[in-house]
């Protein structure tokens, strides 16, 4: 019947910058008359017939909307807030179908009960304080409670006390059901409340009992939400340091391809306890904190350390066999080598292994780079490079290179040379058989514009009768001898400017 209820351990560790309601804590600093709702939580604790107010206190309630109490057997333990004494964690009213309600009885809970009308017993603090028109300033836990017990006079035929989780006021009786069972057909006839006044009044005891006085009870729990704020800046900057520290061993495993797994345990929270002795709890809680802390920093630093060197031997490994396949590749394994090499008396480690593959690849990726190239001077920027590190032993065949390529630019140079030369001579064979033919011109004779029809004495003008004529423009035109061309040429006529088409 009970198997669809779950457990889990309740943590004594203090879960910092919560509240029940989700919210972060109100303020860091804190009235010792004053204790601020919702920043720290105590646990009340059965112990037979009696009850007892444990040591640990929490930044925020363990029990807070959901279970964490194994259901199935009895209940007792219950968080409660410091400020108000009310319970921390869900304690709504709800109803019970009547076999369900069997189910109940048969478990024993001293703060639970069941009621044919709703049960002002049961409101919780939001509910009294707004039934009876308080606020929460004008609440005080710490007066006599025999008003609220007056105020919360209700209905209670058949109240009876049953066993059952704070969670089931959450969940609702229907998780008690067996698979086999549906109570949601039955007549709802019963409500289950949770009796903060009776809660309330026996956490009122019990502070008595263990501070002696509620003036003690306020000045320890006062020191303690002090305590809790510290305890955030503390685990807030240390946590800083240990995701730095985690980034740093991510990013060695990550280059060196480590399948090693690692990783730096969290920081546990500083749990709070009351000292043996209430006296003198000015610094008890702060200088305790502070001792703590400073243990779990050497502690991630240990770790780290550990890490450090596995992962730096592992990345060593890696970059003395590893396959490059670009420069950069190559300078980012040296950079990391280099850092490594500086750390090699600290660490215990040898990188010249490393260093020297890593040196060597680079060596052989250049090489095999400049393989087909002609360039001498590539060559010699090589040789001179490595002349004092030949780590591959190639500056012999890159000497060779070298020769080959200052011979080919020699060749290609001559060549280069012999082609301008017989491109110069055809030039200049052309312009003396141009200036050979322009000698004989005479009027009659074909041109590259025209047929030449008239000449001066001294044969330097010649009159053309234009083969290419334009409009607006006379066909014929006087032209220098230095300026008429051969008739395969052809001619180019633009605005009235002769010139040969080749």
């Amino acid at each position: 019947m009970l198997g669809k209820l779950f457990s889990t351990t309740l943590s004594v560790l203090i879960l910092t910058g919560c509240a029940i309601n989700g919210t972060e804590n109100k303020s860091s600093s804190v009235d010792s008359q004053k204790i601020l709702r919702g920043s720290i939580y105590g646990k009340l604790v059965q112990n037979g017939d009696g009850f007892y107010i444990k040591d640990q206190f929490y930044s925020s309630s363990p029990q807070a909307r959901k279970s964490i109490i194994n259901s199935d057997r009895k209940t007792n333990e219950w968080i409660f807030d410091a400020a108000t004494f009310y319970p921390g964690f869900e304690t709504k009213q709800f109803t019970c179908e009547e076999s369900a309600c069997e189910a109940l009885e048969e478990l024993a809970n001293p703060f639970i009960g069941l009621s044919f009308a709703s049960a002002m017993r049961g409101d919780t603090f939001e509910e009294m304080t707004k039934r009876k028109g308080l606020s929460y300033e004008q609440y005080d836990p710490f007066k006599d409670q025999n008003n609220l017990s007056e105020y919360a006079k209700d209905a209670t035929a058949g109240v009876f006390v049953a066993a059952i989780s704070p969670w089931l006021l959450v969940a609702g009786v229907a998780d008690l059901a067996d698979d086999g069972d549906s109570f949601l057909t039955k007549r709802i006839n019963k409500n289950v409340y949770f009796d903060h006044v009776a809660f309330t009044n026996e956490i009122r005891e019990q502070v008595k009992l263990k501070f002696g006085s509620f003036a003690t009870y306020k000045k320890v729990i006062s020191q303690i939400v002090i305590a809790d704020n510290k305890n955030q800046k503390y685990l807030e900057n240390l946590n800083k340091e240990l995701n730095f520290k985690s980034y740093k061993l991510d990013n060695l495993r990550t280059s060196s391809k480590s399948s090693r797994t690692h990783y730096l345990r969290e920081i546990a929270p500083y749990s709070i306890n009351l000292p043996s002795s209430l006296e003198d709890l000015d610094n008890y809680f702060t200088s305790q904190i502070s001792d703590y802390y400073e243990q779990e920093k050497l502690r991630i630093t240990s770790e780290y350390d550990k890490y450090y060197d596995l992962l730096a031997a592992d990345s060593i490994n890696y970059y003395s066999k590893a396959s490059f396949n670009s420069v950069d590749e190559i300078e980012n394994a040296r950079i990391k080598m280099k850092r490594l090499q500086k750390q090699e008396e600290l660490l215990g480690l040898d990188t010249s292994t490393a260093l020297l593959h890593v040196n060597r690849s680079e060596q052989i990726l250049r090489f095999k780079r400049l393989k087909n190239t002609n360039s001498s001077l590539a060559w010699h920027s090589f040789i001179e490079k490595y002349s004092n590190s030949d780590y591959a032993n190639l500056i012999a065949s890159a000497k060779s290179k070298e020769k080959l390529a200052l011979k080919f630019e020699v060749d290609r140079a001559n060549k280069r040379k012999q082609a301008q030369e017989l491109a110069q001579a055809r030039r200049i064979a052309k312009l003396e058989s141009l200036n050979k033919w322009r000698k004989t011109v005479k009027v009659g004779d074909n041109t590259f514009c025209g047929r030449v029809i008239e000449a001066n004495s001294n044969q330097t003008m010649f009159k053309l009768a234009l083969s290419v004529k334009l409009s607006g423009y006379s066909s014929e035109q006087w032209i220098h001898i230095d300026n008429i061309y051969q008739p395969w040429q052809g001619c180019k006529n633009v605005n009235g400017n002769l010139s040969p088409n080749s």
